[in-house]
């Protein structure tokens, strides 16, 4: 159960620890059940029994945290993860190999944009909302922007005019070079520009999904 301005442990670009802000930019849709992942990693070394994720969240993988993040899909038994020994901030993300991988369905779509461009730990896991030079960018403009709609009460139509012009940058690039930029890589399918986005804006929790 998040909020926006909520403080969660996350890893730095560069694999340490620290707190990072939950932005208004944060995605969270309640009452949804649609196909997980569950994954384990060698010696239960995670914070709990398993990671649980939607195939196209993203996950930090390879030899160095957090340079390469892949689609929870890709991840395939004994590839590395990266995964938090504790919750102290300053502390460096440990590489554990994949034990199993299975499939679920749950309840609850949540994808956390944090406010300086930290990976989410999830379950003990690292993951993260987008691709690295994605979220650099986003660490940019995020705390400017969370800070403004934050003082003008204007967060939620701020969030939605932001997926607005993701559609129209997606059409564009289609109707130009017949492919678009999405979810990391290029796709000649067109575009599907989401219909609506339950965004994070700070003026109401959301109820906890089961």
């Amino acid at each position: 159960e998040l909020v926006a301005g909520d403080a969660i442990l996350c890893a730095r670009a560069d694999g340490t620890l620290f707190y990072d802000t939950v932005s208004f930019l944060s995605l969270s849709t309640h009452d949804v059940v649609s196909p997980f992942l569950r994954v384990t990693v060698e010696g239960n070394a995670t914070w709990s029994a398993a990671l649980t994720l939607t195939p196209t969240h993203h996950v930090s993988i390879g030899v160095r945290c957090c340079e390469n993040v892949v689609q929870a899909r890709a991840l395939r038994r004994g590839m590395v993860i990266w995964v938090a020994p504790s919750s102290r901030v300053g502390v460096a993300a440990v590489p554990r190999r994949i034990a199993t991988i299975e499939e679920v369905r749950a309840v609850g779509l949540h994808n956390p944009l944090m406010t300086h461009g930290g990976y989410p730990v999830v379950d003990g896991v690292v993951t993260s909302s987008n691709c690295p030079h994605a979220l650099g960018r986003s660490s940019a403009w995020a705390p400017i922007l969370g800070a403004t709609c934050a003082l003008t009460g204007t967060c939620a139509h701020l969030g939605r005019f932001v997926t607005n012009v993701e559609c129209i940058k997606m059409r564009l690039e289609y109707a130009v070079f017949g492919q678009h930029w999405a979810q990391c890589g290029w796709h000649s399918m067109p575009p599907k520009c989401p219909s609506h986005r339950d965004y994070l804006d700070g003026t109401e929790r959301p109820r906890a999904a089961s």
